[in-house]
């Protein structure tokens, strides 16, 4: 042809007559003038994604959500948008079908250069394209049409080229086929068409060899090659993506909505405010993930106010991430600044709580807030136990509980502190205490509960300083016994406190236990300190009561009528005058009498020998004697072990109260029966064994309650007397 050409003289190029006359405008993208670009700018506002129309069908969509998004005014009618909508054409929904719409701004040399925007494509013209311009033979197959299509026969050379052509088109798969590979060799382009197509079409579209559609297949046979690489601001485009953002929020997918809004929108403010109310919307969907999208969101009081109004559907974690986030906003409103600081204090009580160990049964902080306010006092009791005392103060600014369990709080709290020798932070509680009739309240539930001995003098010394005109003048004096007394304990080695601490608060007591238990230099450090805090102190005795107390001990202690004699039941020192008043006339007669005859009767025996010898046997007279007597009337003891305040007071019996023969002197000291709680000697109370209330060990008991317990011990000691 080009020999013929040169011979002839014809300057014709071959390439351009068949562009020419043969070849069809491909609709890729339509270019306009200057000043009809600047027109259809103008016209977007009004447009099919315009920010109004967006609006419009996210309220519809929100409508749960208008108070979290604050939008007060009221939703247009409907009706009258979709006939609004109706009229417009640019609004009307835009089908996916094998042609592309036509465009009423294309200019009239496009229209006019092909008849239609519709083709086909063949093996041979896919081959001398890629062999040409592989870019312009991807272009072709994703604008290629799917199946067959009318064409309109064409004269002249054209029609010449196209008459004796019977080649077959390529079918879908095909040109799927064709396309997926040539756009491995373009993989920017390719990831453009994937990120723009993605939304619209609302599919997954997969990537490489391993995707059953790919790029091409879901391209193929559709005008969005068109559309897209028209540019995104184009009407038809904006039209296209607004149906796919009605789709998108009909099907509740709000990521795919703003990922078209993203794609195809304006930037405008206007639109970022929308973006905005479609984050809101997106993170109130999704209960797992949805704070994160709250993150996005531009407007800070917007993003504050639905922080505060849901955080029950997220975890604590992610909640308090997102209130910190929001505090460190600068253009936070302070009304809701101050709220955001509340709600992050209560979060922050809650993953205390979360943490305590023992650990609560509860295991998020939603459960734990229903908890609080359904059983306040419950709760407040579990906290109590793990002794998180400053967590129970801010949880009570929380929920509201009773009086008394703010008064158990504030004791608990106050003996932990004196527990753990915080004296300093225990006064600085007691003075932080503003209502004087509460402190009083707390300072004696805490000392009636008898703490240890540091506890306890704390607790005496604030009394007697800052409560003394509150009490009663009873109360006065048992405050001012316990003051005596724990500075008596305190001047006692301390490794024998612990034995004199029943004793705290008589200190009198304490002093004739000290006395009965020969501890004279420990006694005379304790009246030395009695006598010099006794000036102006309300304690019920004085210093002639110290003074009398040990009169009575030395005449005691020098009260011997006769020289103490070898006895077999304990170490005390019967006067003459008891053995008269214990032991019968007649007894007492022929055993005088056997004193004066015994020298006659024999030589080699003395009077005390003889003396000692009935004696003792009139003592295991008298020892079964008695036996006999309590076994006929057995000792009942009580049902249950008597408590230590419920034991028999030392002050009211002088005597044994099991053998009522051995009197309670400096040398013989009294002691209790852990069982039923009398007053017995020594002898009477050898025994032990195991007793409710004191586990682990056993514990003295009196000859009654034992014999009682285990009556199999009484033949025993019986036979071997």
């Amino acid at each position: 042809v080009l020999s013929v050409l040169q011979q002839e003289g014809l300057r014709l190029s071959v390439q351009q007559v068949i562009v020419q006359r043969c070849c069809e405008v491909l609709p890729v993208w339509s270019s306009c003038p200057g000043d009809e670009r600047d027109s259809i700018r103008g016209k977007k506002a009004d447009g099919a994604f315009s920010v109004d129309n967006l609006s419009l069908l996210l309220q519809t969509h929100a409508q749960g959500y208008q108070m979290a998004l604050g939008i007060i005014e009221p939703l247009s009618d409907v009706s009258s948008e979709s006939e609004a909508s109706a009229d417009d054409p640019s609004s009307s929904p835009i089908q996916l079908s094998t042609s592309p719409p036509s465009h009423s701004s294309t200019s009239s040399s496009s229209s006019t250069s092909s008849s239609s925007n519709s083709f086909l494509l063949t093996a041979s013209a896919l081959s001398f394209l890629r062999s040409r311009s592989p870019l312009l033979a991807l272009l072709a197959c994703l604008s290629v049409c799917k199946g067959e299509t009318t064409r309109i026969k064409s004269s002249g050379i054209a029609g010449y080229f196209r008459s004796g052509r019977k080649e077959a088109f390529l079918d879908c798969e095909q040109i799927s086929q064709e396309a997926d590979g040539l756009l491995r060799e373009f993989p920017i382009l390719s990831a453009y068409l994937h990120t723009m197509v993605e939304p619209v079409l609302g599919t997954t579209l997969g990537e490489g060899e391993e995707s059953s559609v790919g790029l091409g297949g879901a391209i193929c046979g559709k005008p969005l090659a068109s559309l897209v690489l028209s540019g995104p601001q184009e009407e038809v485009t904006q039209a296209l993506a607004a149906e796919a953002f009605k789709n998108a929020l009909e099907s509740k997918d709000l990521a795919r909505a703003l990922r078209l809004l993203e794609l195809y929108g304006q930037k405008g403010s206007q639109e970022r405010e929308l973006r905005d109310h479609l984050l809101v919307c997106a993170a109130l969907e999704d209960e797992t993930e949805g704070v994160g999208q709250l993150f996005r969101v531009q407007d800070a009081n917007l993003r504050a106010r639905v922080a505060l109004q849901a955080l029950e559907r997220w975890p604590l974690s992610a909640c308090m991430e997102l209130i910190d986030f929001c505090l460190h906003d600068p253009d936070t409103q302070n009304s809701l600044q101050t709220e955001l600081v509340l709600k992050q204090k209560e979060l922050g009580i809650y993953r205390w709580m979360m943490n305590l160990q023992p650990s609560l049964p509860w295991k998020t902080w939603q459960e734990l807030r229903t908890e609080s306010k359904t059983n306040p006092e419950s709760m407040l009791s579990m906290i109590l136990e793990a002794k998180e005392f400053s967590l129970c103060k801010q949880w009570v600014e929380l929920y509201p509980v009773s009086d008394q369990l703010k008064l158990q709080l504030q004791t608990e709290h106050l003996l932990h502190l004196l527990e753990t020798e915080q004296t300093d932070e225990a006064f600085q509680l007691l003075e932080s205490i503003s209502d004087v009739a509460v402190g009083l309240d707390v300072c004696e539930h805490a000392l009636d509960r008898r703490p240890g001995l540091a506890a306890c003098h704390f607790l005496a010394d604030y009394l007697t300083l800052h409560f003394q005109r509150q009490v009663s003048p009873a109360r006065r004096r048992h405050i001012h016994a316990l003051h005596l007394g724990s500075k008596v304990l305190l001047t006692l080695p301390p490794a024998s406190r612990q034995d004199y601490f029943p004793l705290l608060s008589e200190p009198m007591l304490m002093l004739e236990q000290l006395l009965m238990n020969l501890k004279v230099e420990w006694a005379e450090v304790a009246v030395q300190t009695l006598q010099s805090l006794l000036v102006g102190q309300e304690t019920g005795f004085s210093a002639e009561d110290i003074d009398k107390l040990l009169a009575d001990y030395a005449c005691k202690a020098l009260d011997f009528s006769c020289a103490p004699k070898e006895r077999s039941r304990s170490d005390s020192v019967i006067s003459l005058q008891d053995a008269l008043i214990q032991c019968p006339a007649q007894e007492l007669s022929s055993q005088s009498f056997s004193q004066i005859e015994s020298p006659a009767s024999s030589t080699n025996s003395t009077p005390t020998h003889t003396l000692s010898g009935n004696s003792s046997e009139k003592k295991k007279d008298r020892g079964s004697a008695e036996r006999s007597q309590r076994l006929s009337a057995k000792f009942q003891p009580p049902d249950q072990p008597p408590a230590q305040k419920d034991w028999v007071p030392d002050t009211q019996h002088d005597m044994c109260m099991v053998c009522r023969r051995e009197r309670f002197t400096m040398f013989n000291r009294r002691h209790h029966c852990r069982r039923c709680g009398r007053l017995v000697c020594s002898t009477c109370s050898e025994r032990k064994m195991l007793v409710d209330g004191c586990p682990g060990e056993e514990v003295r008991v009196c000859d009654d309650c034992y014999v009682y317990f285990h009556p199999d011990s009484d033949d025993e000691s019986e036979s071997a007397e």
